[in-house]
């Protein structure tokens, strides 16, 4: 069932279904006018009635569909999102650790160069 609700939108906005519509309601005035038949045009308009709601059905539940999928999409970028911002906070945290580490051999080299000078001396 929900793949007949697809096809059948699609099909709906084909050029096909819109020269058939057109074709059944010409032809059906021309009858009309030339036989008499439905008057009053309400057999017309219960079928183009019952058209439009049965088109509304199956786009309401095409639309559905779309607004699951799309919060379906909106949770998984969510959750991969979350997932970048730890990834940047633990690289944020190594390269701290490692300007620290950095920091700690440049002050044991400018001491050992301290010491080194003034045996020279």
């Amino acid at each position: 069932m929900p793949d007949f609700a697809r096809i059948y939108a699609t099909f709906r906005g084909s050029k096909a279904f819109l020269v058939g519509l057109v074709t059944f309601v010409f032809t059906w005035i021309t009858l009309h006018f030339v036989f008499g038949i439905d008057p009053e045009f309400g057999m017309l308009n219960l079928f183009l009635s019952s058209e439009a709601s049965i088109s509304l059905a199956f786009f309401t539940m095409l639309s559905d569909r779309q607004d699951q999928h799309a919060n379906a999409q909106g949770e998984a970028l969510a959750k991969m999102l979350a997932a970048l911002l730890t990834i940047a906070e633990s690289q944020r945290d190594m390269l701290r650790d490692h300007a620290e580490v950095l920091r700690a051999l440049r002050e044991g080299d400018e001491r050992l160069l301290k010491v080194l000078t003034k045996e020279e001396s």
